[in-house]
């Protein structure tokens, strides 16, 4: 239990002392950390991931690197390249991780090296010459900003790379790691099981300064509090009169407990930072559970289980607060940019009829990668930012509408004999719609649902085959901007 006690000696600006009072109150029980790896879930500039096929000479920051099929072919191998982003002069570095990291593995150009390009070489990153860019770092525990001393240079090449290793017990004086002391996660693409990654390095240009509102915001509240893609908490299952499952759910006394709640018709309603997946026929897969019956003679009962439909997200968003999409027309709205990144979620458990309804496989989909993909520029070239708009909604409060596209991963699926699976590079279009408020201390919540279904075809060697569907309103992500001040540990890098 924690107490707070206010005084008449904390002041306004106009010296009016404060009514005293006393605060208790206490905090939920955290479950260990698991070893899972942090992830940096928002980059700035550019995107959080290891990635192959850079040539600076074009613009290009090729695409982020995947794992091989069995033939040694890159399972995204046709995703779209992304772009090597321009740095305004008035910005610093910035990166949000998943977790929070043992600041002390964080030391500027040791384990955090930002470098100024003096020779871009072949353009590939395997000829470069650079020199470090002097600056400070301000860190939090799950924030790094980097200010350089001197703006950025319009035109110049610049690379900031986070120093890490693939084990699961890795040198934290070599690389950065989270206060659990694992490294951090660089290539999820190859899988969230696999720990740590190589070093993560990021190029940019330096460009003019901007007057655009940079703004901040984290996926917040979550239920996955330690963000290690895992829902710590049991499963109980409600038996009838001739010990037949037939309702499944979350266990009431757990850390992160269910959030779930129902409307008057007893359909569940999504919570922050989660989607809801359903199956578009139950004949062909069950998302949560299957079906139990009380002996070889009796006849099924499909099981009941709202609650383990849903997988939960953890991530990040940088966002950029452009200006009136018509300065004209005030009810054209706002013009947001928005960064793309990635989200991980947990597993979802589906269970999949084979070939006949007398064999079923209960196969988890593993911890899940979602990655938002650039918007496409005037020539066709998926290079741009999202573009997002905020306005008047139907009630006259402000809204935030933005369509994104999306791909989603599931790299940690392991399906029945290892067979191969489609679930790699799934492409998703996203309509996402929700209401901006406005808090008393200056931050904003903004709520986003899904405004159409979605339909995710899972395909398994050919062999099984069916549509999973995210449902309208069935994805709800809720994001808060950081407060207007924040405490932070600046180290002098000179």
């Amino acid at each position: 239990d924690y107490q707070l006690q206010i005084s008449d000696g904390l002041t306004d600006l106009a010296g009016n002392g404060s009514q005293p009072r006393s605060v208790q109150f206490s905090m939920p029980a955290l479950m260990d950390q698991s070893a899972s790896s942090p992830l940096a879930v928002a980059s700035y500039p550019g995107f959080p991931c290891v990635t192959t096929g850079l040539d600076l000479n074009n613009g290009s920051h090729g695409r982020c690197d995947g794992a091989l099929d069995g033939k040694g072919v890159p399972y995204n191998g046709a995703d779209e390249a992304m772009p090597v982003h321009d740095m305004p002069a008035n910005r610093p570095l910035m990166v949000t991780f998943s977790q929070s990291m043992d600041l002390s593995s964080i030391r500027l150009q040791d384990t955090l090296k930002v470098e100024r390009i003096t020779d871009l070489g072949s353009g590939d990153g395997s000829d470069i010459t650079a020199e470090p860019v002097p600056g400070r770092l301000a860190l939090n525990h799950q924030r790094l900003h980097f200010y350089p001393d001197q703006p950025w240079q319009p035109g110049v090449h610049y690379r900031y790379t986070l120093a890490s290793q693939a084990s699961a017990s890795p040198d934290c004086s070599r690389a950065i790691c989270s206060t659990a002391g694992q490294a951090l996660e660089t290539n999820a693409l190859w899988g969230l099981s696999n720990p740590g990654g190589p070093d993560l390095t990021i190029y940019f240009r330096g460009a003019e300064a901007t007057d655009t509102v940079f703004l901040p915001l984290r996926n917040l509240p979550v239920r996955d509090v330690n963000a290690d893609n895992l829902i710590q908490c049991g499963v109980v299952d409600e038996t009838n009169a001739d010990g037949v499952v037939i309702r499944k759910a979350y266990a009431d006394d757990c850390a992160e407990a269910p959030d779930v709640v129902f409307d008057s018709e007893g359909a569940p309603l999504t919570p922050p930072q989660a989607t809801r997946v359903v199956s578009t026929s139950r004949a062909d897969a069950r998302v949560g559970c299957n079906r139990d019956r009380k002996n070889i003679f009796s006849s099924w009962i499909e099981t009941d289980c709202p609650e383990l439909k849903f997988i939960y997200q953890t991530g990040a968003l940088y966002t950029e607060v452009v200006g009136p999409v018509d300065p004209g027309n005030p009810a054209a709205g706002v013009r947001v940019l928005l960064h793309p990144t990635l989200l991980t979620t947990n597993s979802l458990t589906v269970h999949a009829k084979v070939l006949t309804d007398l064999t079923w496989a209960e196969t988890p989909t593993g911890k899940q990668i979602i990655r938002m993909r650039y918007a496409e520029d005037d020539d066709g070239n998926r290079s741009a930012l999202i573009p997002g708009v905020i306005r008047s909604g139907d009630d006259g409060f402000p809204v935030f509408e933005t369509d994104v596209n999306l791909y989603l991963d599931a790299p940690d699926l392991e399906t029945p004999l290892n067979l191969p699976h489609n679930q790699h590079s799934i492409p998703l279009d996203l309509n996402l719609l929700g209401g901006v408020t406005f808090l008393d201390d200056g931050r904003q919540v903004i709520e986003q649902y899904n405004q159409q279904p979605q339909i995710i075809p899972v395909d398994v060697a050919g062999l099984v085959q069916f549509d999973l569907e995210i449902p309208v309103n069935g994805l709800r992500l809720s994001y808060l901007s950081a407060p207007v001040k924040e405490l932070s540990v600046f180290l002098d890098g000179h």
